[in-house]
């Protein structure tokens, strides 16, 4: 805020007046005869900006007391006060449009912005709205880029690795594990487990937001989880290995992740495999945490039993594929890795590793099969 100090009738009054967002303001005055009090007082002027100064005309009502004698103080007077520099669009020169894009200029009376566009089929990435600042720049440059994967299913490196992905409909950036060298298709990686370094006791809001390495042990996110599967119908692929090396798979044709509001509601159909099923007895299930018990269950929180967050009924699920990772075989007891049809309740998982597919892209009329 810049200002100027006026004097008024050096014995009586000194006032600060200021530029406050293009217009005079009274900052604050000072009597400068101890006897006398001065009151708030009223500016009735207005300004002029111009290029680099502002012009303003002000007629201040003074009120003050002295000496137990009340009087009013009309005072006119005019002022140049220098107020921040108006930024031109000439200041910063013309801004460059984005590649695949264009942009337009606008100005008003306390500065230039530019509004980027991106041609139809690409991306904005960056800032679509720029500001020309005092320092003869741009407050940035964006870019427009070809639209990122919605899932793994649109990535043709055919190599394993972690890719950057947004869902149909989402407006966050998702990082995730594709494993595009398993079979013919490319699945969406969403845990892993299999030597016990990620901490899978954890509460509701770190279970929302995901957590761990997407290359190592992780789980992805409840949110995540949302934002993928609500773009389209996708099917659940889950490996597990004990430890003398027996191999199991199960797939679900349904899988689906509610929103918060439904506690991340899970919807999951359509058995196969060798593995037996121990999820299908979770659909319509909400998700449950240590902190955020939705099991049913008015005894007992299944979570905290369980050491995990996962989907659970009222009996306790016959499936925690996010439990305990206890290292050896025989001591779970019902905390470790668990699926019953092969573990049981006492018998824990060497690895385990879920991840989804999309069957159908999402485009319209133009939908393909993924498979």
């Amino acid at each position: 805020m810049d200002k100027v100090s006026l004097l008024l009738c050096a014995s009586l009054l000194l006032v600060n007046v200021g530029v406050v967002e293009g217009q005079c303001r009274v900052i604050n005055f000072f009597g400068c005869d101890q006897n006398s009090e001065t009151l708030p007082c009223r500016l009735l002027g207005t300004c002029a900006l111009l290029r680099d100064f502002m012009v303003c005309r002000l007629r201040l009502a003074v009120w003050f007391s002295a000496r137990r004698l009340d009087r009013s103080l009309v005072l006119l007077a005019s002022v140049t006060i220098q107020a921040p520099p108006r930024v031109l669009a000439s200041d910063c020169g013309s801004p460059a449009p984005p590649p695949r894009g264009s942009v337009s200029v606008e100005c008003t009376e306390v500065g230039c912005n530019a509004t980027h566009k991106c041609d139809e089929g690409f991306d904005l990435f960056g800032d679509n709205v720029t500001t020309c600042q005092q320092t003869g720049a741009w407050t940035s440059t964006p870019n427009c880029s070809l639209p990122l994967p919605v899932d793994c299913g649109a990535v043709e490196t055919g190599v394993n690795g972690v890719y950057k992905i947004r869902p149909a409909g989402a407006a966050d950036v998702i990082s995730v594990f594709c494993d595009l060298e398993t079979d013919d298709y490319a699945w969406t990686v969403f845990q892993r487990r299999y030597d016990g370094s990620e901490e899978f006791d954890r509460g509701w809001a770190e279970y929302e937001l995901g957590f761990g390495d997407r290359e190592g042990e992780f789980w992805l996110g409840n949110k995540n989880l949302h934002s993928i599967t609500n773009q389209g119908p996708y099917k659940l692929s889950i490996t597990m290995k004990e430890f003398d090396g027996s191999v199991f798979n199960v797939q679900y044709d349904k899988f689906r992740v509610g929103s918060a509001e439904s506690e991340y509601e899970l919807t999951i159909s359509g058995y196969s495999g060798n593995g037996g099923d121990d999820m299908s007895n979770l659909d319509g299930k909400r998700f449950s945490t240590r902190d955020n018990d939705n099991d049913g269950n008015m005894l007992i929180n299944c979570a905290e039993l369980m050491k995990s967050g996962w989907w659970a009924n009222e009996m306790c699920p016959t499936s925690n594929l996010n439990g305990e990772y206890r290292g050896v075989q025989h001591e779970a007891n019902s905390r470790g890795l668990i699926w019953y049809n092969v573990t049981g309740i006492s018998s824990s998982l060497y690895f385990v590793e879920m991840k989804m597919l999309l069957k159908v892209y999402p485009k319209g009329p133009d939908a393909v099969d993924a498979y």
